[in-house]
């Protein structure tokens, strides 16, 4: 009696599959964009009912999905493929008869190129395929961020891919699963990498102990090397390692971190055949007349002053400088000994990697050569007082502070970034004055009408005799992010960037702080009460990697002064036994820059971490937009306030101002719609299906909505046939919170044709304002007939369990008769 069912379920099957490759496709079309070309190959497997349909271009957009309904021979499937020289979508041969890929052989003798940003190869669950040498031909072009395609070679028993792997053409391309997936590593599959010579997709582990053997084969690493939470000393282990290709652009290659005994690299690699340190010059600085006159690397600061104008010949052979670069009084006109320098590594984080300062002559700043900067995290270039025409070109032209030539190469200029401050770029430096007394020349600073202070940088330090109190509050000072004092006879605050240089006691005065507050892989929980006095923080508050379990240390914290165009100005990201925020007299967030927004981020927190009804109220009335908020709300409310838990609309009481739950509004309810007249902020969903509403009035005081559970669409409005005008909120609604932004999805379909008229047809829920900041806040996916492609809604009410054992039968009914 069950069997019918069996069909009904293959079919739903099919569906989603179908509705996936309609997904994927519509992806790259809308990625590449073909714009009506008659190239398209728009069916979703290749069959002999098909393939009449492939196009007979050099060019063709879409995906070749070869499967158990591929009743064609190689041959062909070759003759279909002849034309074509370059496929922007991708490839995916799954459960197929065949026994090669021969079919790509036409590929072997023309430029093939597969743009597969979107999409990819995919080869698995082939049982009789044993050849795939021509994925070789596969020229694979992918996006700027990863440089590759993701390739996925999986359960063919008969296909041996070792020789594949070799060739160049697939040897870097980090996602082929093959064996010795180095993203795999774990305590439990460690001792299968023991006969590794390879890995691909890197060599990732985490909270791993003891390697001691597992990975001493491995020859080659294919992907990023990512190596956290250990007890690992050096990489030793490594001992067979000799390649490494990383494919990394604008993406992190190297990470060794929270590895709190490591104390060496130990590595034997040499990442660099044609060169070798061993046969390198290699010099300790003390000073630039003492510096032997063949050197090629540096050991030390350099530091060039007054009078060792005549040695700066003796660096005309250095190509690498392990330590910071000063100029400083000198009357250099140029760096052109320096022509072979393209490696600076500064380790001080506390110190700029370059400060050109005091030099009337110095106008042809250019290293030429350089090609890498590595810093322990301050990337900060101090050019003050140099020639006026340090950053003009011969015609007068004005060009940005750089000192890297980087002409005729990549466009990805950040290995070579710095922060150029000072007055021949951007800032105001008062510093080592040991007689100025007075602050009459910053009172009368002022900014142009296209500036801000804060687009500059401060820093007033050392001037012993100066009392910068009334500075620090004075005019447009006042609202300085990005200030630093020190060594005067008043300072401003203390410097949130700096904790790591101060003592926990120096801390403990501190009310206010500039430059934000960072407190990353924080564990030592009971310094905490240094921060106690806190009542400002000027910057943005970043706490990351730590062991707190909530803010109530900032028991003082009352103030967040910010400059923001959007950037995350709080971050609570990776700290696993955060519960709650707690911040107990939190009661303002200012943002300096008038015309921009400010963000929030509260991610991989507790798994119970919650956040009350305050202080989501707070952060709607703040204007705050939540790039991820992963919490719950809290079961904590304010005594007096009308709580209400959402059942159903008959049960709901008159005069809610919050309600919880997911409000569902359904046909013969329509007159309990005025019980929602006080309502305010509600966290949940809400439906509105099958009514005869001819608009949402009832809504008019609805201020904010917040979803913490992203496995629903925000909002459903569904068959109302009568819905004239949906909007919500008579213009106060400002913000909906949810716990990704990428999950704001809202379905309106089968409604009253005009509905969305009172917009000009545009689908928005809230109506139109000039303000960009609100209508970014309360945006939302607009998806469904009304608005778009229709969307498949079914209700289901069926017994999970029964569902499971339906589904589990029509699989096992499909292989039957397959």
């Amino acid at each position: 009696m069950n069997f019918p069912i069996f069909p009904l379920f293959c079919t739903f099957l099919f569906h989603n599959s179908l509705a996936s490759f309609e997904d994927d496709l519509q992806t790259l079309l809308d990625f590449h964009n073909p714009k009506g070309s008659k190239c398209v190959f728009n069916q979703s497997e290749i069959t002999s009912k098909t393939i009449d349909f492939f196009p007979k271009c050099q060019k063709v957009y879409g995906l070749i999905i070869i499967n158990s309904n591929t009743d064609l021979s190689l041959a062909q499937l070759t003759k279909a493929f002849e034309n074509m020289t370059a496929l922007y979508g991708g490839i995916r041969v799954e459960n197929s008869n065949l026994t090669s890929s021969s079919f790509l052989t036409v590929f072997m003798f023309t430029k093939f190129e597969l743009y597969c940003e979107t999409y990819g190869v995919f080869i698995e669950n082939n049982r009789y395929l044993n050849d795939a040498k021509q994925l070789q031909s596969i020229n694979q072009i992918a996006d700027e961020a990863t440089k590759e395609c993701k390739f996925r070679v999986n359960n063919n028993p008969k296909l041996n891919m070792e020789d594949v792997c070799r060739y160049y053409g697939l040897a870097s391309t980090t996602v082929l699963e093959a064996r010795c997936q180095g993203n795999q590593i774990n305590t439990t599959s460690i001792s299968e990498f023991k006969k590794c010579t390879t890995t691909y997709n890197g060599l990732q582990f985490s909270n791993i102990s003891d390697v001691s053997s597992q990975l001493a084969k491995i020859d080659s690493i294919r992907g990023p090397i990512n190596i956290q939470n250990s007890e690992i000393q050096n990489l030793s282990f490594l001992e067979s390692w000799r390649n490494w290709i990383p494919r990394s652009s604008k993406t992190l290659a190297f990470n060794l971190q929270n590895n709190p005994n490591m104390t060496r690299l130990g590595m034997s690699l040499k990442i660099c055949e044609e060169y070798d340190i061993k046969d390198a010059v290699v010099c300790r600085l003390e000073s630039l007349k003492d510096l032997p006159n063949n050197c090629e690397m540096i050991v030390g600061n350099l530091n060039v002053g007054p009078g060792d104008e005549e040695y700066f010949s003796k660096l005309q052979g250095v190509t690498h400088l392990f330590g910071s670069f000063t100029i400083e009084n000198t009357n250099l006109v140029n760096l052109g000994y320096l022509e072979n320098l393209y490696y600076i590594a500064s380790l001080d984080e506390f110190s700029p990697v370059i400060k050109f300062v005091s030099n009337p002559r110095l106008r042809l700043i250019r290293l030429l050569s350089i090609k890498n900067i590595i810093t322990r995290g301050n990337r900060d270039a101090i050019l003050q007082d140099n020639h006026p025409d340090i950053f003009k070109t011969k015609s007068g032209k004005q060009v940005k502070c750089a000192v890297a030539e980087w002409i005729g190469m990549s466009d990805d200029t950040y290995p070579v970034d710095l922060n150029f401050v000072g007055g021949d770029c951007d800032g105001f430096f008062l510093e080592n004055n040991k007689y100025l007394n007075e602050t009459s020349i910053i009172n009368n600073l002022s900014t142009t009408n296209y500036e801000d202070f804060n687009d500059c940088d401060f820093e007033i330090n050392n001037n012993p005799l100066l009392d910068f109190w009334d500075a620090c509050y004075y005019n447009s000072l006042t609202s300085l992010i990005n200030l630093t004092t020190s060594g005067n006879l008043y300072n401003c605050g203390c410097q949130g960037d700096q904790i790591a240089n101060f003592s926990f006691e120096k801390l403990q005065s501190c009310q206010t702080y500039y430059k934000g507050i960072k407190l990353h892989n924080f564990t030592e929980t009971t310094n905490l009460t240094s921060f106690n006095k806190i009542r400002t923080i000027r910057g943005f508050l970043d706490i990351q990697n730590t062991n707190i379990q909530n803010l109530s240390f900032l028991e003082s914290f009352k103030y967040l002064r910010a400059y923001s165009d959007g950037e995350v100005v709080f971050n609570l990201q990776n700290n696993p036994n955060m519960t709650r925020l707690a911040l107990p007299v939190f009661e303002d967030l200012e943002n300096f820059n008038l015309y921009g927004s400010v963000s929030f981020n509260f991610e991989n927190l507790h798994p119970d971490f919650c956040i009350t009804a305050n202080e989501l109220e707070s952060f709607h009335n703040f204007d705050v937009r939540f790039i991820n908020l992963q919490a719950k709300l809290c079961d904590i409310f304010d005594e007096g306030d009308v709580i209400c838990h959402f059942e159903s609309m008959s049960k709901l009481p008159n005069n809610c101002r919050y309600i919880i739950g997911n409000v569902v509004i359904d046909s013969g309810e329509e007159n309990d719609v005025t019980k929602l007249a006080a309502l305010r902020y509600l966290y949940g969903t809400l439906t509105i299906r099958n009514t005869q509403l001819v608009d949402l009035s009832f809504f008019k005081r609805l201020y904010f909505i917040a979803v913490l559970d992203e496995s629903q669409p925000i909002v459903q409005i569904l068959s109302n046939k009568n819905l004239t005008n949906p909007k919500i909120g008579d213009g106060f609604f400002h913000s909906i919170f949810t716990r990704s932004f990428d999950q704001r999805d809202a379905i309106i379909q089968d409604n009253h044709p005009s509905m969305f008229s009172y917009v000009n047809g545009t689908c928005n829920l809230f109506g139109i304002i000039p303000n960009e900041r609100v209508m970014y806040r309360r945006s939302l996916n607009y998806t469904g007939g009304d608005c778009g492609e229709r969307v498949e809604i079914k209700f289901c009410t069926a017994n999970l369990g029964i569902l499971a054992i339906s589904i589990w039968l029509c699989l096992l009914w499909s292989i039957e008769n397959m």
